[in-house]
C-alpha cells in the first residue's frame, strides 16, 4: 500500500459519492476504496455503476450502487431511504454537478431548475 494511503486511511468508513459512475466520481470511489472505504455509488449510467462496483468488490471493500436522477426529489428521497436501510454513510462527496451551457440570458428556466436542482438542492437533501 503507498505511503500517502496508509496516513489517509478510511478504514470501517462508508463513503456515498455522486456521480460516481464515470470520471472524476469513479476515480474516488476507486481510492476511497484503496484507503479502505466502503462505497455507495450514485449515478445515471447503470453500466458505468456496474463497473464502479465489480472494480471495488473486487479490492475487498463493499460496493452499493444506485441509480439516481439527482434533480428527482423523490428519487433523490428514496435513495436517502434506501441508503440508510442498507448502512451507515460517514462520508459525503457531492461530486455530481451540471453546468448551464448556454449563456445565461440564453438559458431557460428548466436550465435553471435543473441546474439548482442538481448542484445545490440534491446536496442539501443528501446532508
Amino acid at each position: 500500500m503507498a505511503d500517502w494511503i496508509s496516513r489517509f486511511s478510511l478504514e470501517g468508513r462508508t463513503a456515498l459519492i455522486t456521480g460516481a459512475s464515470k470520471g472524476i466520481g469513479a476515480s474516488i470511489a476507486r481510492v476511497f476504496a484503496d484507503a479502505g472505504a466502503d462505497i455507495v455509488a450514485v449515478g445515471r449510467d447503470q453500466a458505468g455503476l456496474d463497473s464502479i462496483a465489480k472494480d471495488v468488490n473486487s479490492s475487498g471493500r463493499e460496493c452499493h450502487s444506485h441509480f439516481c436522477e439527482l434533480a428527482d426529489v423523490q428519487a433523490v428521497q428514496r435513495l436517502c431511504d434506501d441508503v440508510q436501510a442498507q448502512t451507515k454513510v460517514d462520508i459525503l462527496v457531492n461530486n455530481a454537478g451540471v453546468a448551464l451551457v448556454a449563456a445565461a440570458l440564453d438559458a431557460t428556466v428548466e436550465d435553471w431548475d435543473t441546474t439548482m436542482a442538481v448542484n445545490v438542492r440534491a446536496p442539501f437533501l443528501l446532508a
